[in-house]
């Protein structure tokens, strides 16, 4: 909630009405949502809301709005959590106890069988629990799954049931928790990033790697204003400089990845594992100066193995440019697990093969082992090991902003 006085709530409203009708293309790196929005704030805060670069992120408005005193005093008066559908379904079922969540999901799996002994036997006040979470999943199911007419004929027999229980009084304190336990994205990972580190081959010797990263974060970046463990990069740029000379590494056009974890036992609710990437990397680490084109796609499943770890198994399909025999279609099966051991650190290891469908150089090992120390949203130290086709280690200080 912003400290705006009467006269700045009437402007924004006003010119917000003004806008109902109005369509705008939408370009995914500029004028976008955050553009708009902060387009929008313009109007009552005296204040660029957006850094002058070539893109607008989100997460740049909510920090710079978060920064911001008029007087003193700061412009955001209060933040509070409006959750999604998906959020108030996985809040509402969190907080169920382990019965109240198997004869929720037997209720989902016998169609609504609201006979079931097991939903017969609760507390009348318990049933409004189970019942309350399977509307918003419900309402959820219908949004991802529009082709599904059965779901709007579960969604009408929930709300009949529903009208038959008596409120819920701890509905409001259990939002309120849920709600304080999600830290807001302005306390997340800045999105600018230049990494400075030392680097050694087990080929080529030793250099320095610079790294820098215009937007979004990476999969070790703190779970803040984000989907928990994913990737998203943009323009995400590496350089090694060795032997007096500077190479290019790798250069990232986008670079996506989202384990699409469930949080819950009910259908729906999560699904596969999702990989895209497109840019420039060197052929392998053995050789220098051999950057080829790479697009890569992929498709897996990752599950909770704890409330700190994810394990993940992946096939992914890799199409480049041909260099010293290698193929241009290659096949990379691999597995994985991110977790959070302590609160400083974080970590990230994937071992796999690649083999390509063509070409004289038929397979090879892939591995890679990650970590993150640190909690800032300034800076962190990063280490890692990494070998394909030869052996590196990378020692690195991130900062962002």
């Amino acid at each position: 909630m912003l400290d705006l006085n009467e006269h700045e709530v009437d402007r924004l409203v006003a010119h917000s009405w003004e806008l109902l009708r109005h369509k705008y293309v939408y370009y995914f790196l500029r004028e976008n949502c955050a553009y708009r929005m902060a387009e929008l704030l313009s109007l009552v805060i005296d204040q660029p809301l957006l850094p002058k670069l070539p893109w607008s992120m989100p997460a740049a408005v909510f920090d710079k709005i978060a920064a911001i005193r008029r007087d003193g005093v700061p412009l955001v008066r209060e933040v509070r959590r409006i959750a999604s559908r998906q959020s108030r379904f996985h809040d509402k079922f969190r907080a169920l106890d382990p019965a109240e969540k198997a004869v929720t999901a037997k209720l989902v799996d016998s169609a609504l069988d609201l006979q079931l002994a097991d939903y017969a036997a609760l507390p009348r006040t318990r049933k409004t629990a189970v019942i309350d979470s399977l509307l918003d999943y419900y309402e959820y199911r219908i949004v991802i799954d529009r082709q599904d007419s059965s779901l709007q004929d579960a969604k009408q027999k929930v709300m009949i049931e529903r009208i038959g229980l008596p409120a819920r009084v701890d509905q409001a304190k259990g939002l309120t928790e849920a709600a304080t336990q999600v830290p807001p994205p302005h306390q997340a990972t800045l999105p600018f990033l230049v990494r400075l580190g030392g680097v050694h081959n087990s080929r080529l010797g030793g250099g320095t790697e610079l790294r820098i990263r215009p937007a979004a974060f990476d999969r070790l970046a703190a779970d803040v204003g984000r989907i928990p463990s994913s990737h998203l990069t943009v323009l995400d740029l590496r350089l090694v400089y060795r032997d007096d000379t500077l190479k290019l590494r790798s250069l990232d056009l986008v670079a996506i990845e989202n384990p699409n974890l469930p949080k819950t036992s009910l259908p729906g609710d999560g699904g596969l594992a999702w990989k895209f990437r497109v840019g420039l990397e060197s052929h392998d680490l053995a050789c220098t100066g051999c950057t080829v084109w790479k697009l890569e796609g992929g498709f897996g499943r990752a599950v909770s193995v704890s409330s700190q770890a994810v394990a993940f198994g992946m096939l992914d399909l890799a199409a480049q440019e041909p260099h010293r025999g290698s193929g241009v279609l290659a096949l990379i099966p691999r597995v994985g697990v991110a977790a959070s051991p302590g609160t400083h650190w974080k970590t990230y290891a994937t071992i796999g093969g690649y083999s390509y469908l063509n070409g004289s150089r038929a397979h090879g090992r892939v591995l890679r082992w990650e970590n993150r120390f640190g909690t800032s949203r300034h800076w962190d130290v990063r280490l890692s090991y990494e070998e394909r086709a030869a052996r590196e280690v990378l020692a690195a200080i991130s900062i962002y902003w």
